[in-house]
């Protein structure tokens, strides 16, 4: 599959917990049908966008013009032995990296997703421990 002209950045609810953890992925077009390639535990994949959207649904949605036309097959190859790691890893690495490397903008690789949680939780060791 070829991912021509441009891309959008999805951000979306997961499957298993809903508004709290978001999902990321990359929507394209090919002979005028939608698909997201996305990160999963599993490696990189690519389904339809309604397959995507039947246990999640889209949140936000935010279009890049692409650099040159992308063979998504390759990234999917190159993926394979790329394992899923929740901090270094995850889907908004993955997205990051491809809207980094093929579109003309540019976005901080670490997942923002992952700096709120571990705030979050330093934030209630802190409060934790003080109340000791």
């Amino acid at each position: 599959m070829i991912a021509k002209d441009h891309i959008w950045h999805v951000t979306a609810t997961t499957e298993e917990f809903g508004y709290l953890i978001r999902h990321e992925g990359i929507l394209f077009e090919q002979d005028g049908q939608q698909f997201i390639l996305h990160r999963t535990f599993g490696g990189a994949e690519i389904i339809p966008l309604s397959t995507f959207t039947a246990k999640r649904k889209i949140l936000f949605k935010k279009e890049y013009k692409l650099k040159h036309d992308v063979d998504l097959d390759e990234i999917l190859l190159n993926e394979q032995q790329d394992e899923f790691e929740l901090i270094n890893n995850n889907c908004e690495n993955f997205c990051n990296d491809f809207i980094n490397a093929y579109t003309y903008a540019h976005r901080c690789r670490f997942s923002k997703q992952v700096l709120f949680w571990i705030i979050l939780a330093t934030i209630i060791l802190i409060a934790t421990y003080k109340n000791r």
